[in-house]
């Protein structure tokens, strides 16, 4: 999704990071195989889920200032399948512009 999201609007600094809870350190491997986008392991140190109220396997869209814009669950709405995900990109898209 980020190099159709980087085609489509070249200009437009819209980035995808993942970022992977505490206790799911297991899951790295599957999670990133055939991905190039940066991932974060969150840690008893950081606490970026719990500081952020974050769910395991939700989709958070923020703006520019880094403020939450949308928060979609992937476990009801999962990516594979390409009606979820073309309105994901396309809502992300419509949000940069």
């Amino acid at each position: 999704m980020q190099a159709e999201i980087n085609r489509a609007m070249p200009r437009v600094p819209v980035r995808i990071t993942g970022i992977n809870v505490i206790g799911a350190e297991p899951g790295v491997a599957s999670m990133v195989m055939g991905r190039t986008i940066p991932l974060v392991q969150d840690s008893m140190m950081a606490l970026v889920a719990m500081n952020w109220g974050a769910q395991v396997r939700e989709l958070w869209v923020c703006d520019a200032s880094g403020r939450v814009v949308e928060i979609t669950d992937l476990s009801s709405a999962p990516l594979s399948e390409p009606m979820n995900y073309n309105a994901v990109r396309d809502r992300i898209l419509a949000r940069a512009r």
